[in-house]
């Protein structure tokens, strides 16, 4: 999930909050205690602030390109601001971190933090610590309002500040420990706990009197005491396993413990908590069966003498993932705390999963092992959702999950997903589920077709793990006998023995990874993914199966393949050939022809070609081409359309051709999409021309003389447009930004794949997303632009 949400109903329905947010992935947020509607916002490449509760946005000049990891508001003090900084994902979200000085050296930096004494108007950097050091996260960041102070918990150690954050010294931790990672003051004011590590494996959480810490002589007390249990058994460490009150075994996979919550009701009578302090405990590695952890102190005698800490969210009990969007790799903890005070529900700890929100009710029966969790994203489907006896799920507003691909056939929707393996849909798209997967672990997928036989046949391209490093399994399949659930998946080619079954093994003539790749993770078992096919628009059963690095594969009859006849699929000669995602397209006329990129260059197959003859060139562009899709206009006459890098240009280019490739136009370009209405922050520091992530150009549709373009990145969304081609002078181009500036942008994500549906008569364009899921909007106002 990805972007920024707000809720005004208590969780029934979710909007995406201002269009004019730059590359947002969101690190932290936090309100003015005064004015809640006073928003500050960490992402990973700035800060920003809103002023009416996220309905629009000013980023903070001052940290442009800075990864904004934590922020903090002086509860006695407003104006008083400090966000402190994070090691940054240069690989996974972009480089331009690097291009300030204190991040030049990629994920290697020394400790700074941003502080304000004006409200926002204005920050100044300072260090606590200016060591340039590699990947030294910060975790918390929490003041003493008690005794003036400010506290920072990070990989270098703890620090304090007695001037607000200008000038930093190190508080003392217990000996032998390293780090902190997590740090929090008792409401009252007079208990500090904190997580200590001693090394990249083993940590533990501690107590201390404030203010002795304050004035400098803290004496740490260790509590990881178990519930239930004697004083003697104590949280687990990597690769330990404890036997918890009830005689549940659990062995910690390798995290430490990070990031601490108290529950401001703690010490007030009124809620049944005198003289008792409740605190939440996170893990470091929020991905990967990261528990969340509960425990409650006594503090009638002062400092507590031992924890009672229990698991409250994990793995073997499946909490959280009784929904359509649960992963079987991992459970996730992202952010957590317990609901506000206002809320009036005073038992009750909220959470953010990775995929959405739940809420942990503690008076439920059997809680925590059983029962207590409400989905705050999700809502439950059990009639009239075209599967009878299963429960489907439909969102409430979230967009979330990493699309490769989709397809559709009649009620039937399925969409491809990285991460989840796939999700599936008998009510036009209206509820998902993912339960129904061939075999559990298929886990992740990046594309999918239906061919449109007499029944029709969805093909799957799985893969075992999770995102970018899943292992390929080649493909499922399944005849749409009754668009229901009663059709049954079947493996239908390529595949790995242990988990497809056995005989698996490049089956019908599709390349299976080798048993020495067969790691999550191992960079040249990517050549083995399918990253595209192409059903023939004339031969309903053939189809075309591309491999990021291992061809273009073709079956004649896949029908005949799934009831044991057939040839199978045999390897186009071809040549060498590096595809990118879902770039593979049919003639929408002739039979056996196919549209494929390799490298910055276009070439079309007809059906035979010479052994090791790479197809017909029939383009070649500034850069790699990034998508290609060919349809027939108003008059009947192809029409190619291809995106292709332009360093130069900064941007991707999208050219045209009306001749079958003998010549391109270029129709749309950096300069045309700024004057067709894009974000505000678009070409200036937020967003800036050297960015590396130039905006990406793709997942096309054409339809009659129309060209829909989304544009966008991995992490941000420009807008989709519309443009009107004329075929007979393609310099001639009009451009319709179908979005609006100022509107929903399908989140903050660059968009994978788009394909052209009917719904009731009426076209629609469908688009598969990087981080927002499937998404759909009515072609409609295309006629009335069309007399304009």
């Amino acid at each position: 999930m990805e972007g920024l949400y707000r809720t005004d109903d208590g969780g029934n329905s979710y909007r995406l909050l201002a269009a004019e947010l730059p590359q947002l992935n969101v690190f932290g947020m936090v309100s003015d205690p005064v004015n809640p509607d006073r928003l500050y916002l960490g992402t990973h490449r700035m800060a920003l602030i809103s002023d009416d509760a996220g309905e629009t946005w000013k980023a903070i000049d001052e940290t442009l390109s800075y990864p904004i990891q934590l922020i903090a508001v002086n509860p006695r003090n407003p104006k008083h601001i400090v966000m402190a900084l994070s090691a940054p994902d240069i690989t996974d979200l972009n480089e331009q971190p690097m291009h300030v000085p204190e991040y030049v050296h990629g994920d290697k930096h020394p400790g700074l933090v941003f502080v304000s004494e004006d409200g926002g108007l204005s920050f100044e950097k300072h260090y606590y610590d200016p060591a340039t050091l590699p990947e030294k996260n910060v975790w918390q960041l929490v003041f003493d309002p008690n005794h003036q102070l400010l506290y920072l918990a990070s990989e270098r150690g703890l620090f304090v500040s007695d001037n607000g954050g200008i000038n930093w010294t190190s508080a003392n931790m217990p000996e032998g420990y390293m780090a902190a990672l997590g740090f929090e003051i008792s409401p009252d004011g007079k208990t500090a706990f904190a997580i200590f590590s001693r090394s990249v494996t083993q940590s533990t959480v501690f107590v201390s009197d404030a203010k002795a810490l304050a004035q400098g002589h803290a004496q740490w007390h260790q509590v990881d005491e178990l519930f239930g249990l004697d004083d003697r058994t104590r949280l687990s460490q990597p690769g330990e396993t404890r036997v918890e009150w009830d005689g549940e075994s659990y062995t910690n996979p390798g995290q430490r413990y990070a990031r601490l919550k108290i529950d401001p009701r703690s010490g007030q009578a009124a809620y049944g908590l005198a003289n008792k302090v409740r605190v939440l405990m996170g893990k470091t590695m929020k991905h990967h069966n990261s528990s969340l952890f509960y425990s409650e102190f006594d503090v009638s005698n002062g400092l507590p003498e031992r924890g009672n800490w229990q698991r409250i969210y994990y793995e073997q009990n499946k909490k959280g993932w009784q929904t359509s969007q649960g992963s079987d790799n991992y459970i996730q903890v992202d952010s957590f705390d317990f609901v506000p005070v206002p809320w009036g529900q005073h038992n009750k700890i909220i959470l953010e999963n990775g995929h959405g929100i739940s809420l942990l009710d503690m008076d439920a029966p059997g809680f925590p092992k059983t029962g207590g969790e409400t989905v705050l994203y999700q809502t439950a489907v059990t009639q009239a959702n075209g599967a009878p006896g299963h429960t489907t799920w439909t969102n409430r507003g979230f967009v979330n999950t990493y699309n490769g691909d989709f397809a559709t056939s009649e009620n039937y929707f399925v969409a491809a997903l990285s991460d989840q393996g796939l999700h599936e849909s008998w009510d036009f798209g209206k509820s998902w589920i993912r339960d129904l997967r061939p075999i559990p672990e298929i886990t992740a997928s990046k594309s999918v077709e239906i061919l449109k036989t007499e029944p029709p046949v969805v093909v799957l391209g799985t893969g075992y793990g999770y995102g970018a490093s899943d292992i390929p399994m080649g493909l499922y399949a399944k005849v749409l006998v009754h668009h229901s659930p009663e059709d049954q998946w079947q493996h239908l080619a390529g595949g790995i023995s242990r988990w497809n079954g056995e005989g698996a093994e490049n089956r019908n003539g599709l390349p299976s990874v080798p048993e020495a790749l067969q790691v999550h993770g191992h960079p040249d078992a990517w050549d083995y993914r399918i990253w595209a096919m192409a059903a023939d628009s004339q031969v309903p059963g053939r189809l075309f199966v591309g491999f990021k690095g291992q061809g273009i594969y073709v079956a004649d009859d896949v029908p005949a393949l799934l009831t044991g006849n057939g040839n199978g699929f045999r390897r186009l000669p071809l040549g060498e050939i590096e595809l990118p995602k879902t770039s593979l397209v049919t003639h929408p006329a002739k039979a056996n022809t196919l549209y494929y990129p390799n490298g910055n260059e276009v070439y079309v197959y007809r059906g035979s070609q010479n052994l090791n003859h790479p197809g017909e060139r029939i383009g070649e562009f500034p850069g790699l081409v990034e998508d290609v899709t060919a349809w027939l206009n108003e008059q009947g006459s192809l029409m190619l359309a291809v995106s292709a890098r332009n360093e130069a240009d900064a941007s991707h280019n999208v050219f045209v051709s009306v001749d079958e490739g003998v010549h391109w136009h270029k129709v749309f370009d950096r300069a045309s999409l700024k004057a067709a209405g894009v974000p505000s922050f678009f070409d200036t520091p937020a967003y800036p021309r050297e960015d590396p992530l130039m905006p990406f150009m793709g997942g096309f549709v054409g339809y009659k003389n129309w060209l829909i373009v989304p544009v966008g990145s991995i992490r941000n969304n420009l807008g989709v447009f519309a443009l009107r081609l004329n075929p007979a002078k393609l310099d001639q181009v009009s451009i319709f930004p179908i979005t609006g500036k100022d509107n929903y942008r399908h989140g903050y994500t660059r968009v994978n794949e788009g394909e052209l549906r009917w719904v009731k008569g009426e076209p629609w364009v469908v688009h598969s997303t990087r981080g927002a899921g499937v998404v759909a909007a009515s072609l409609a106002p295309l006629d009335q632009w069309e007399r304009q």
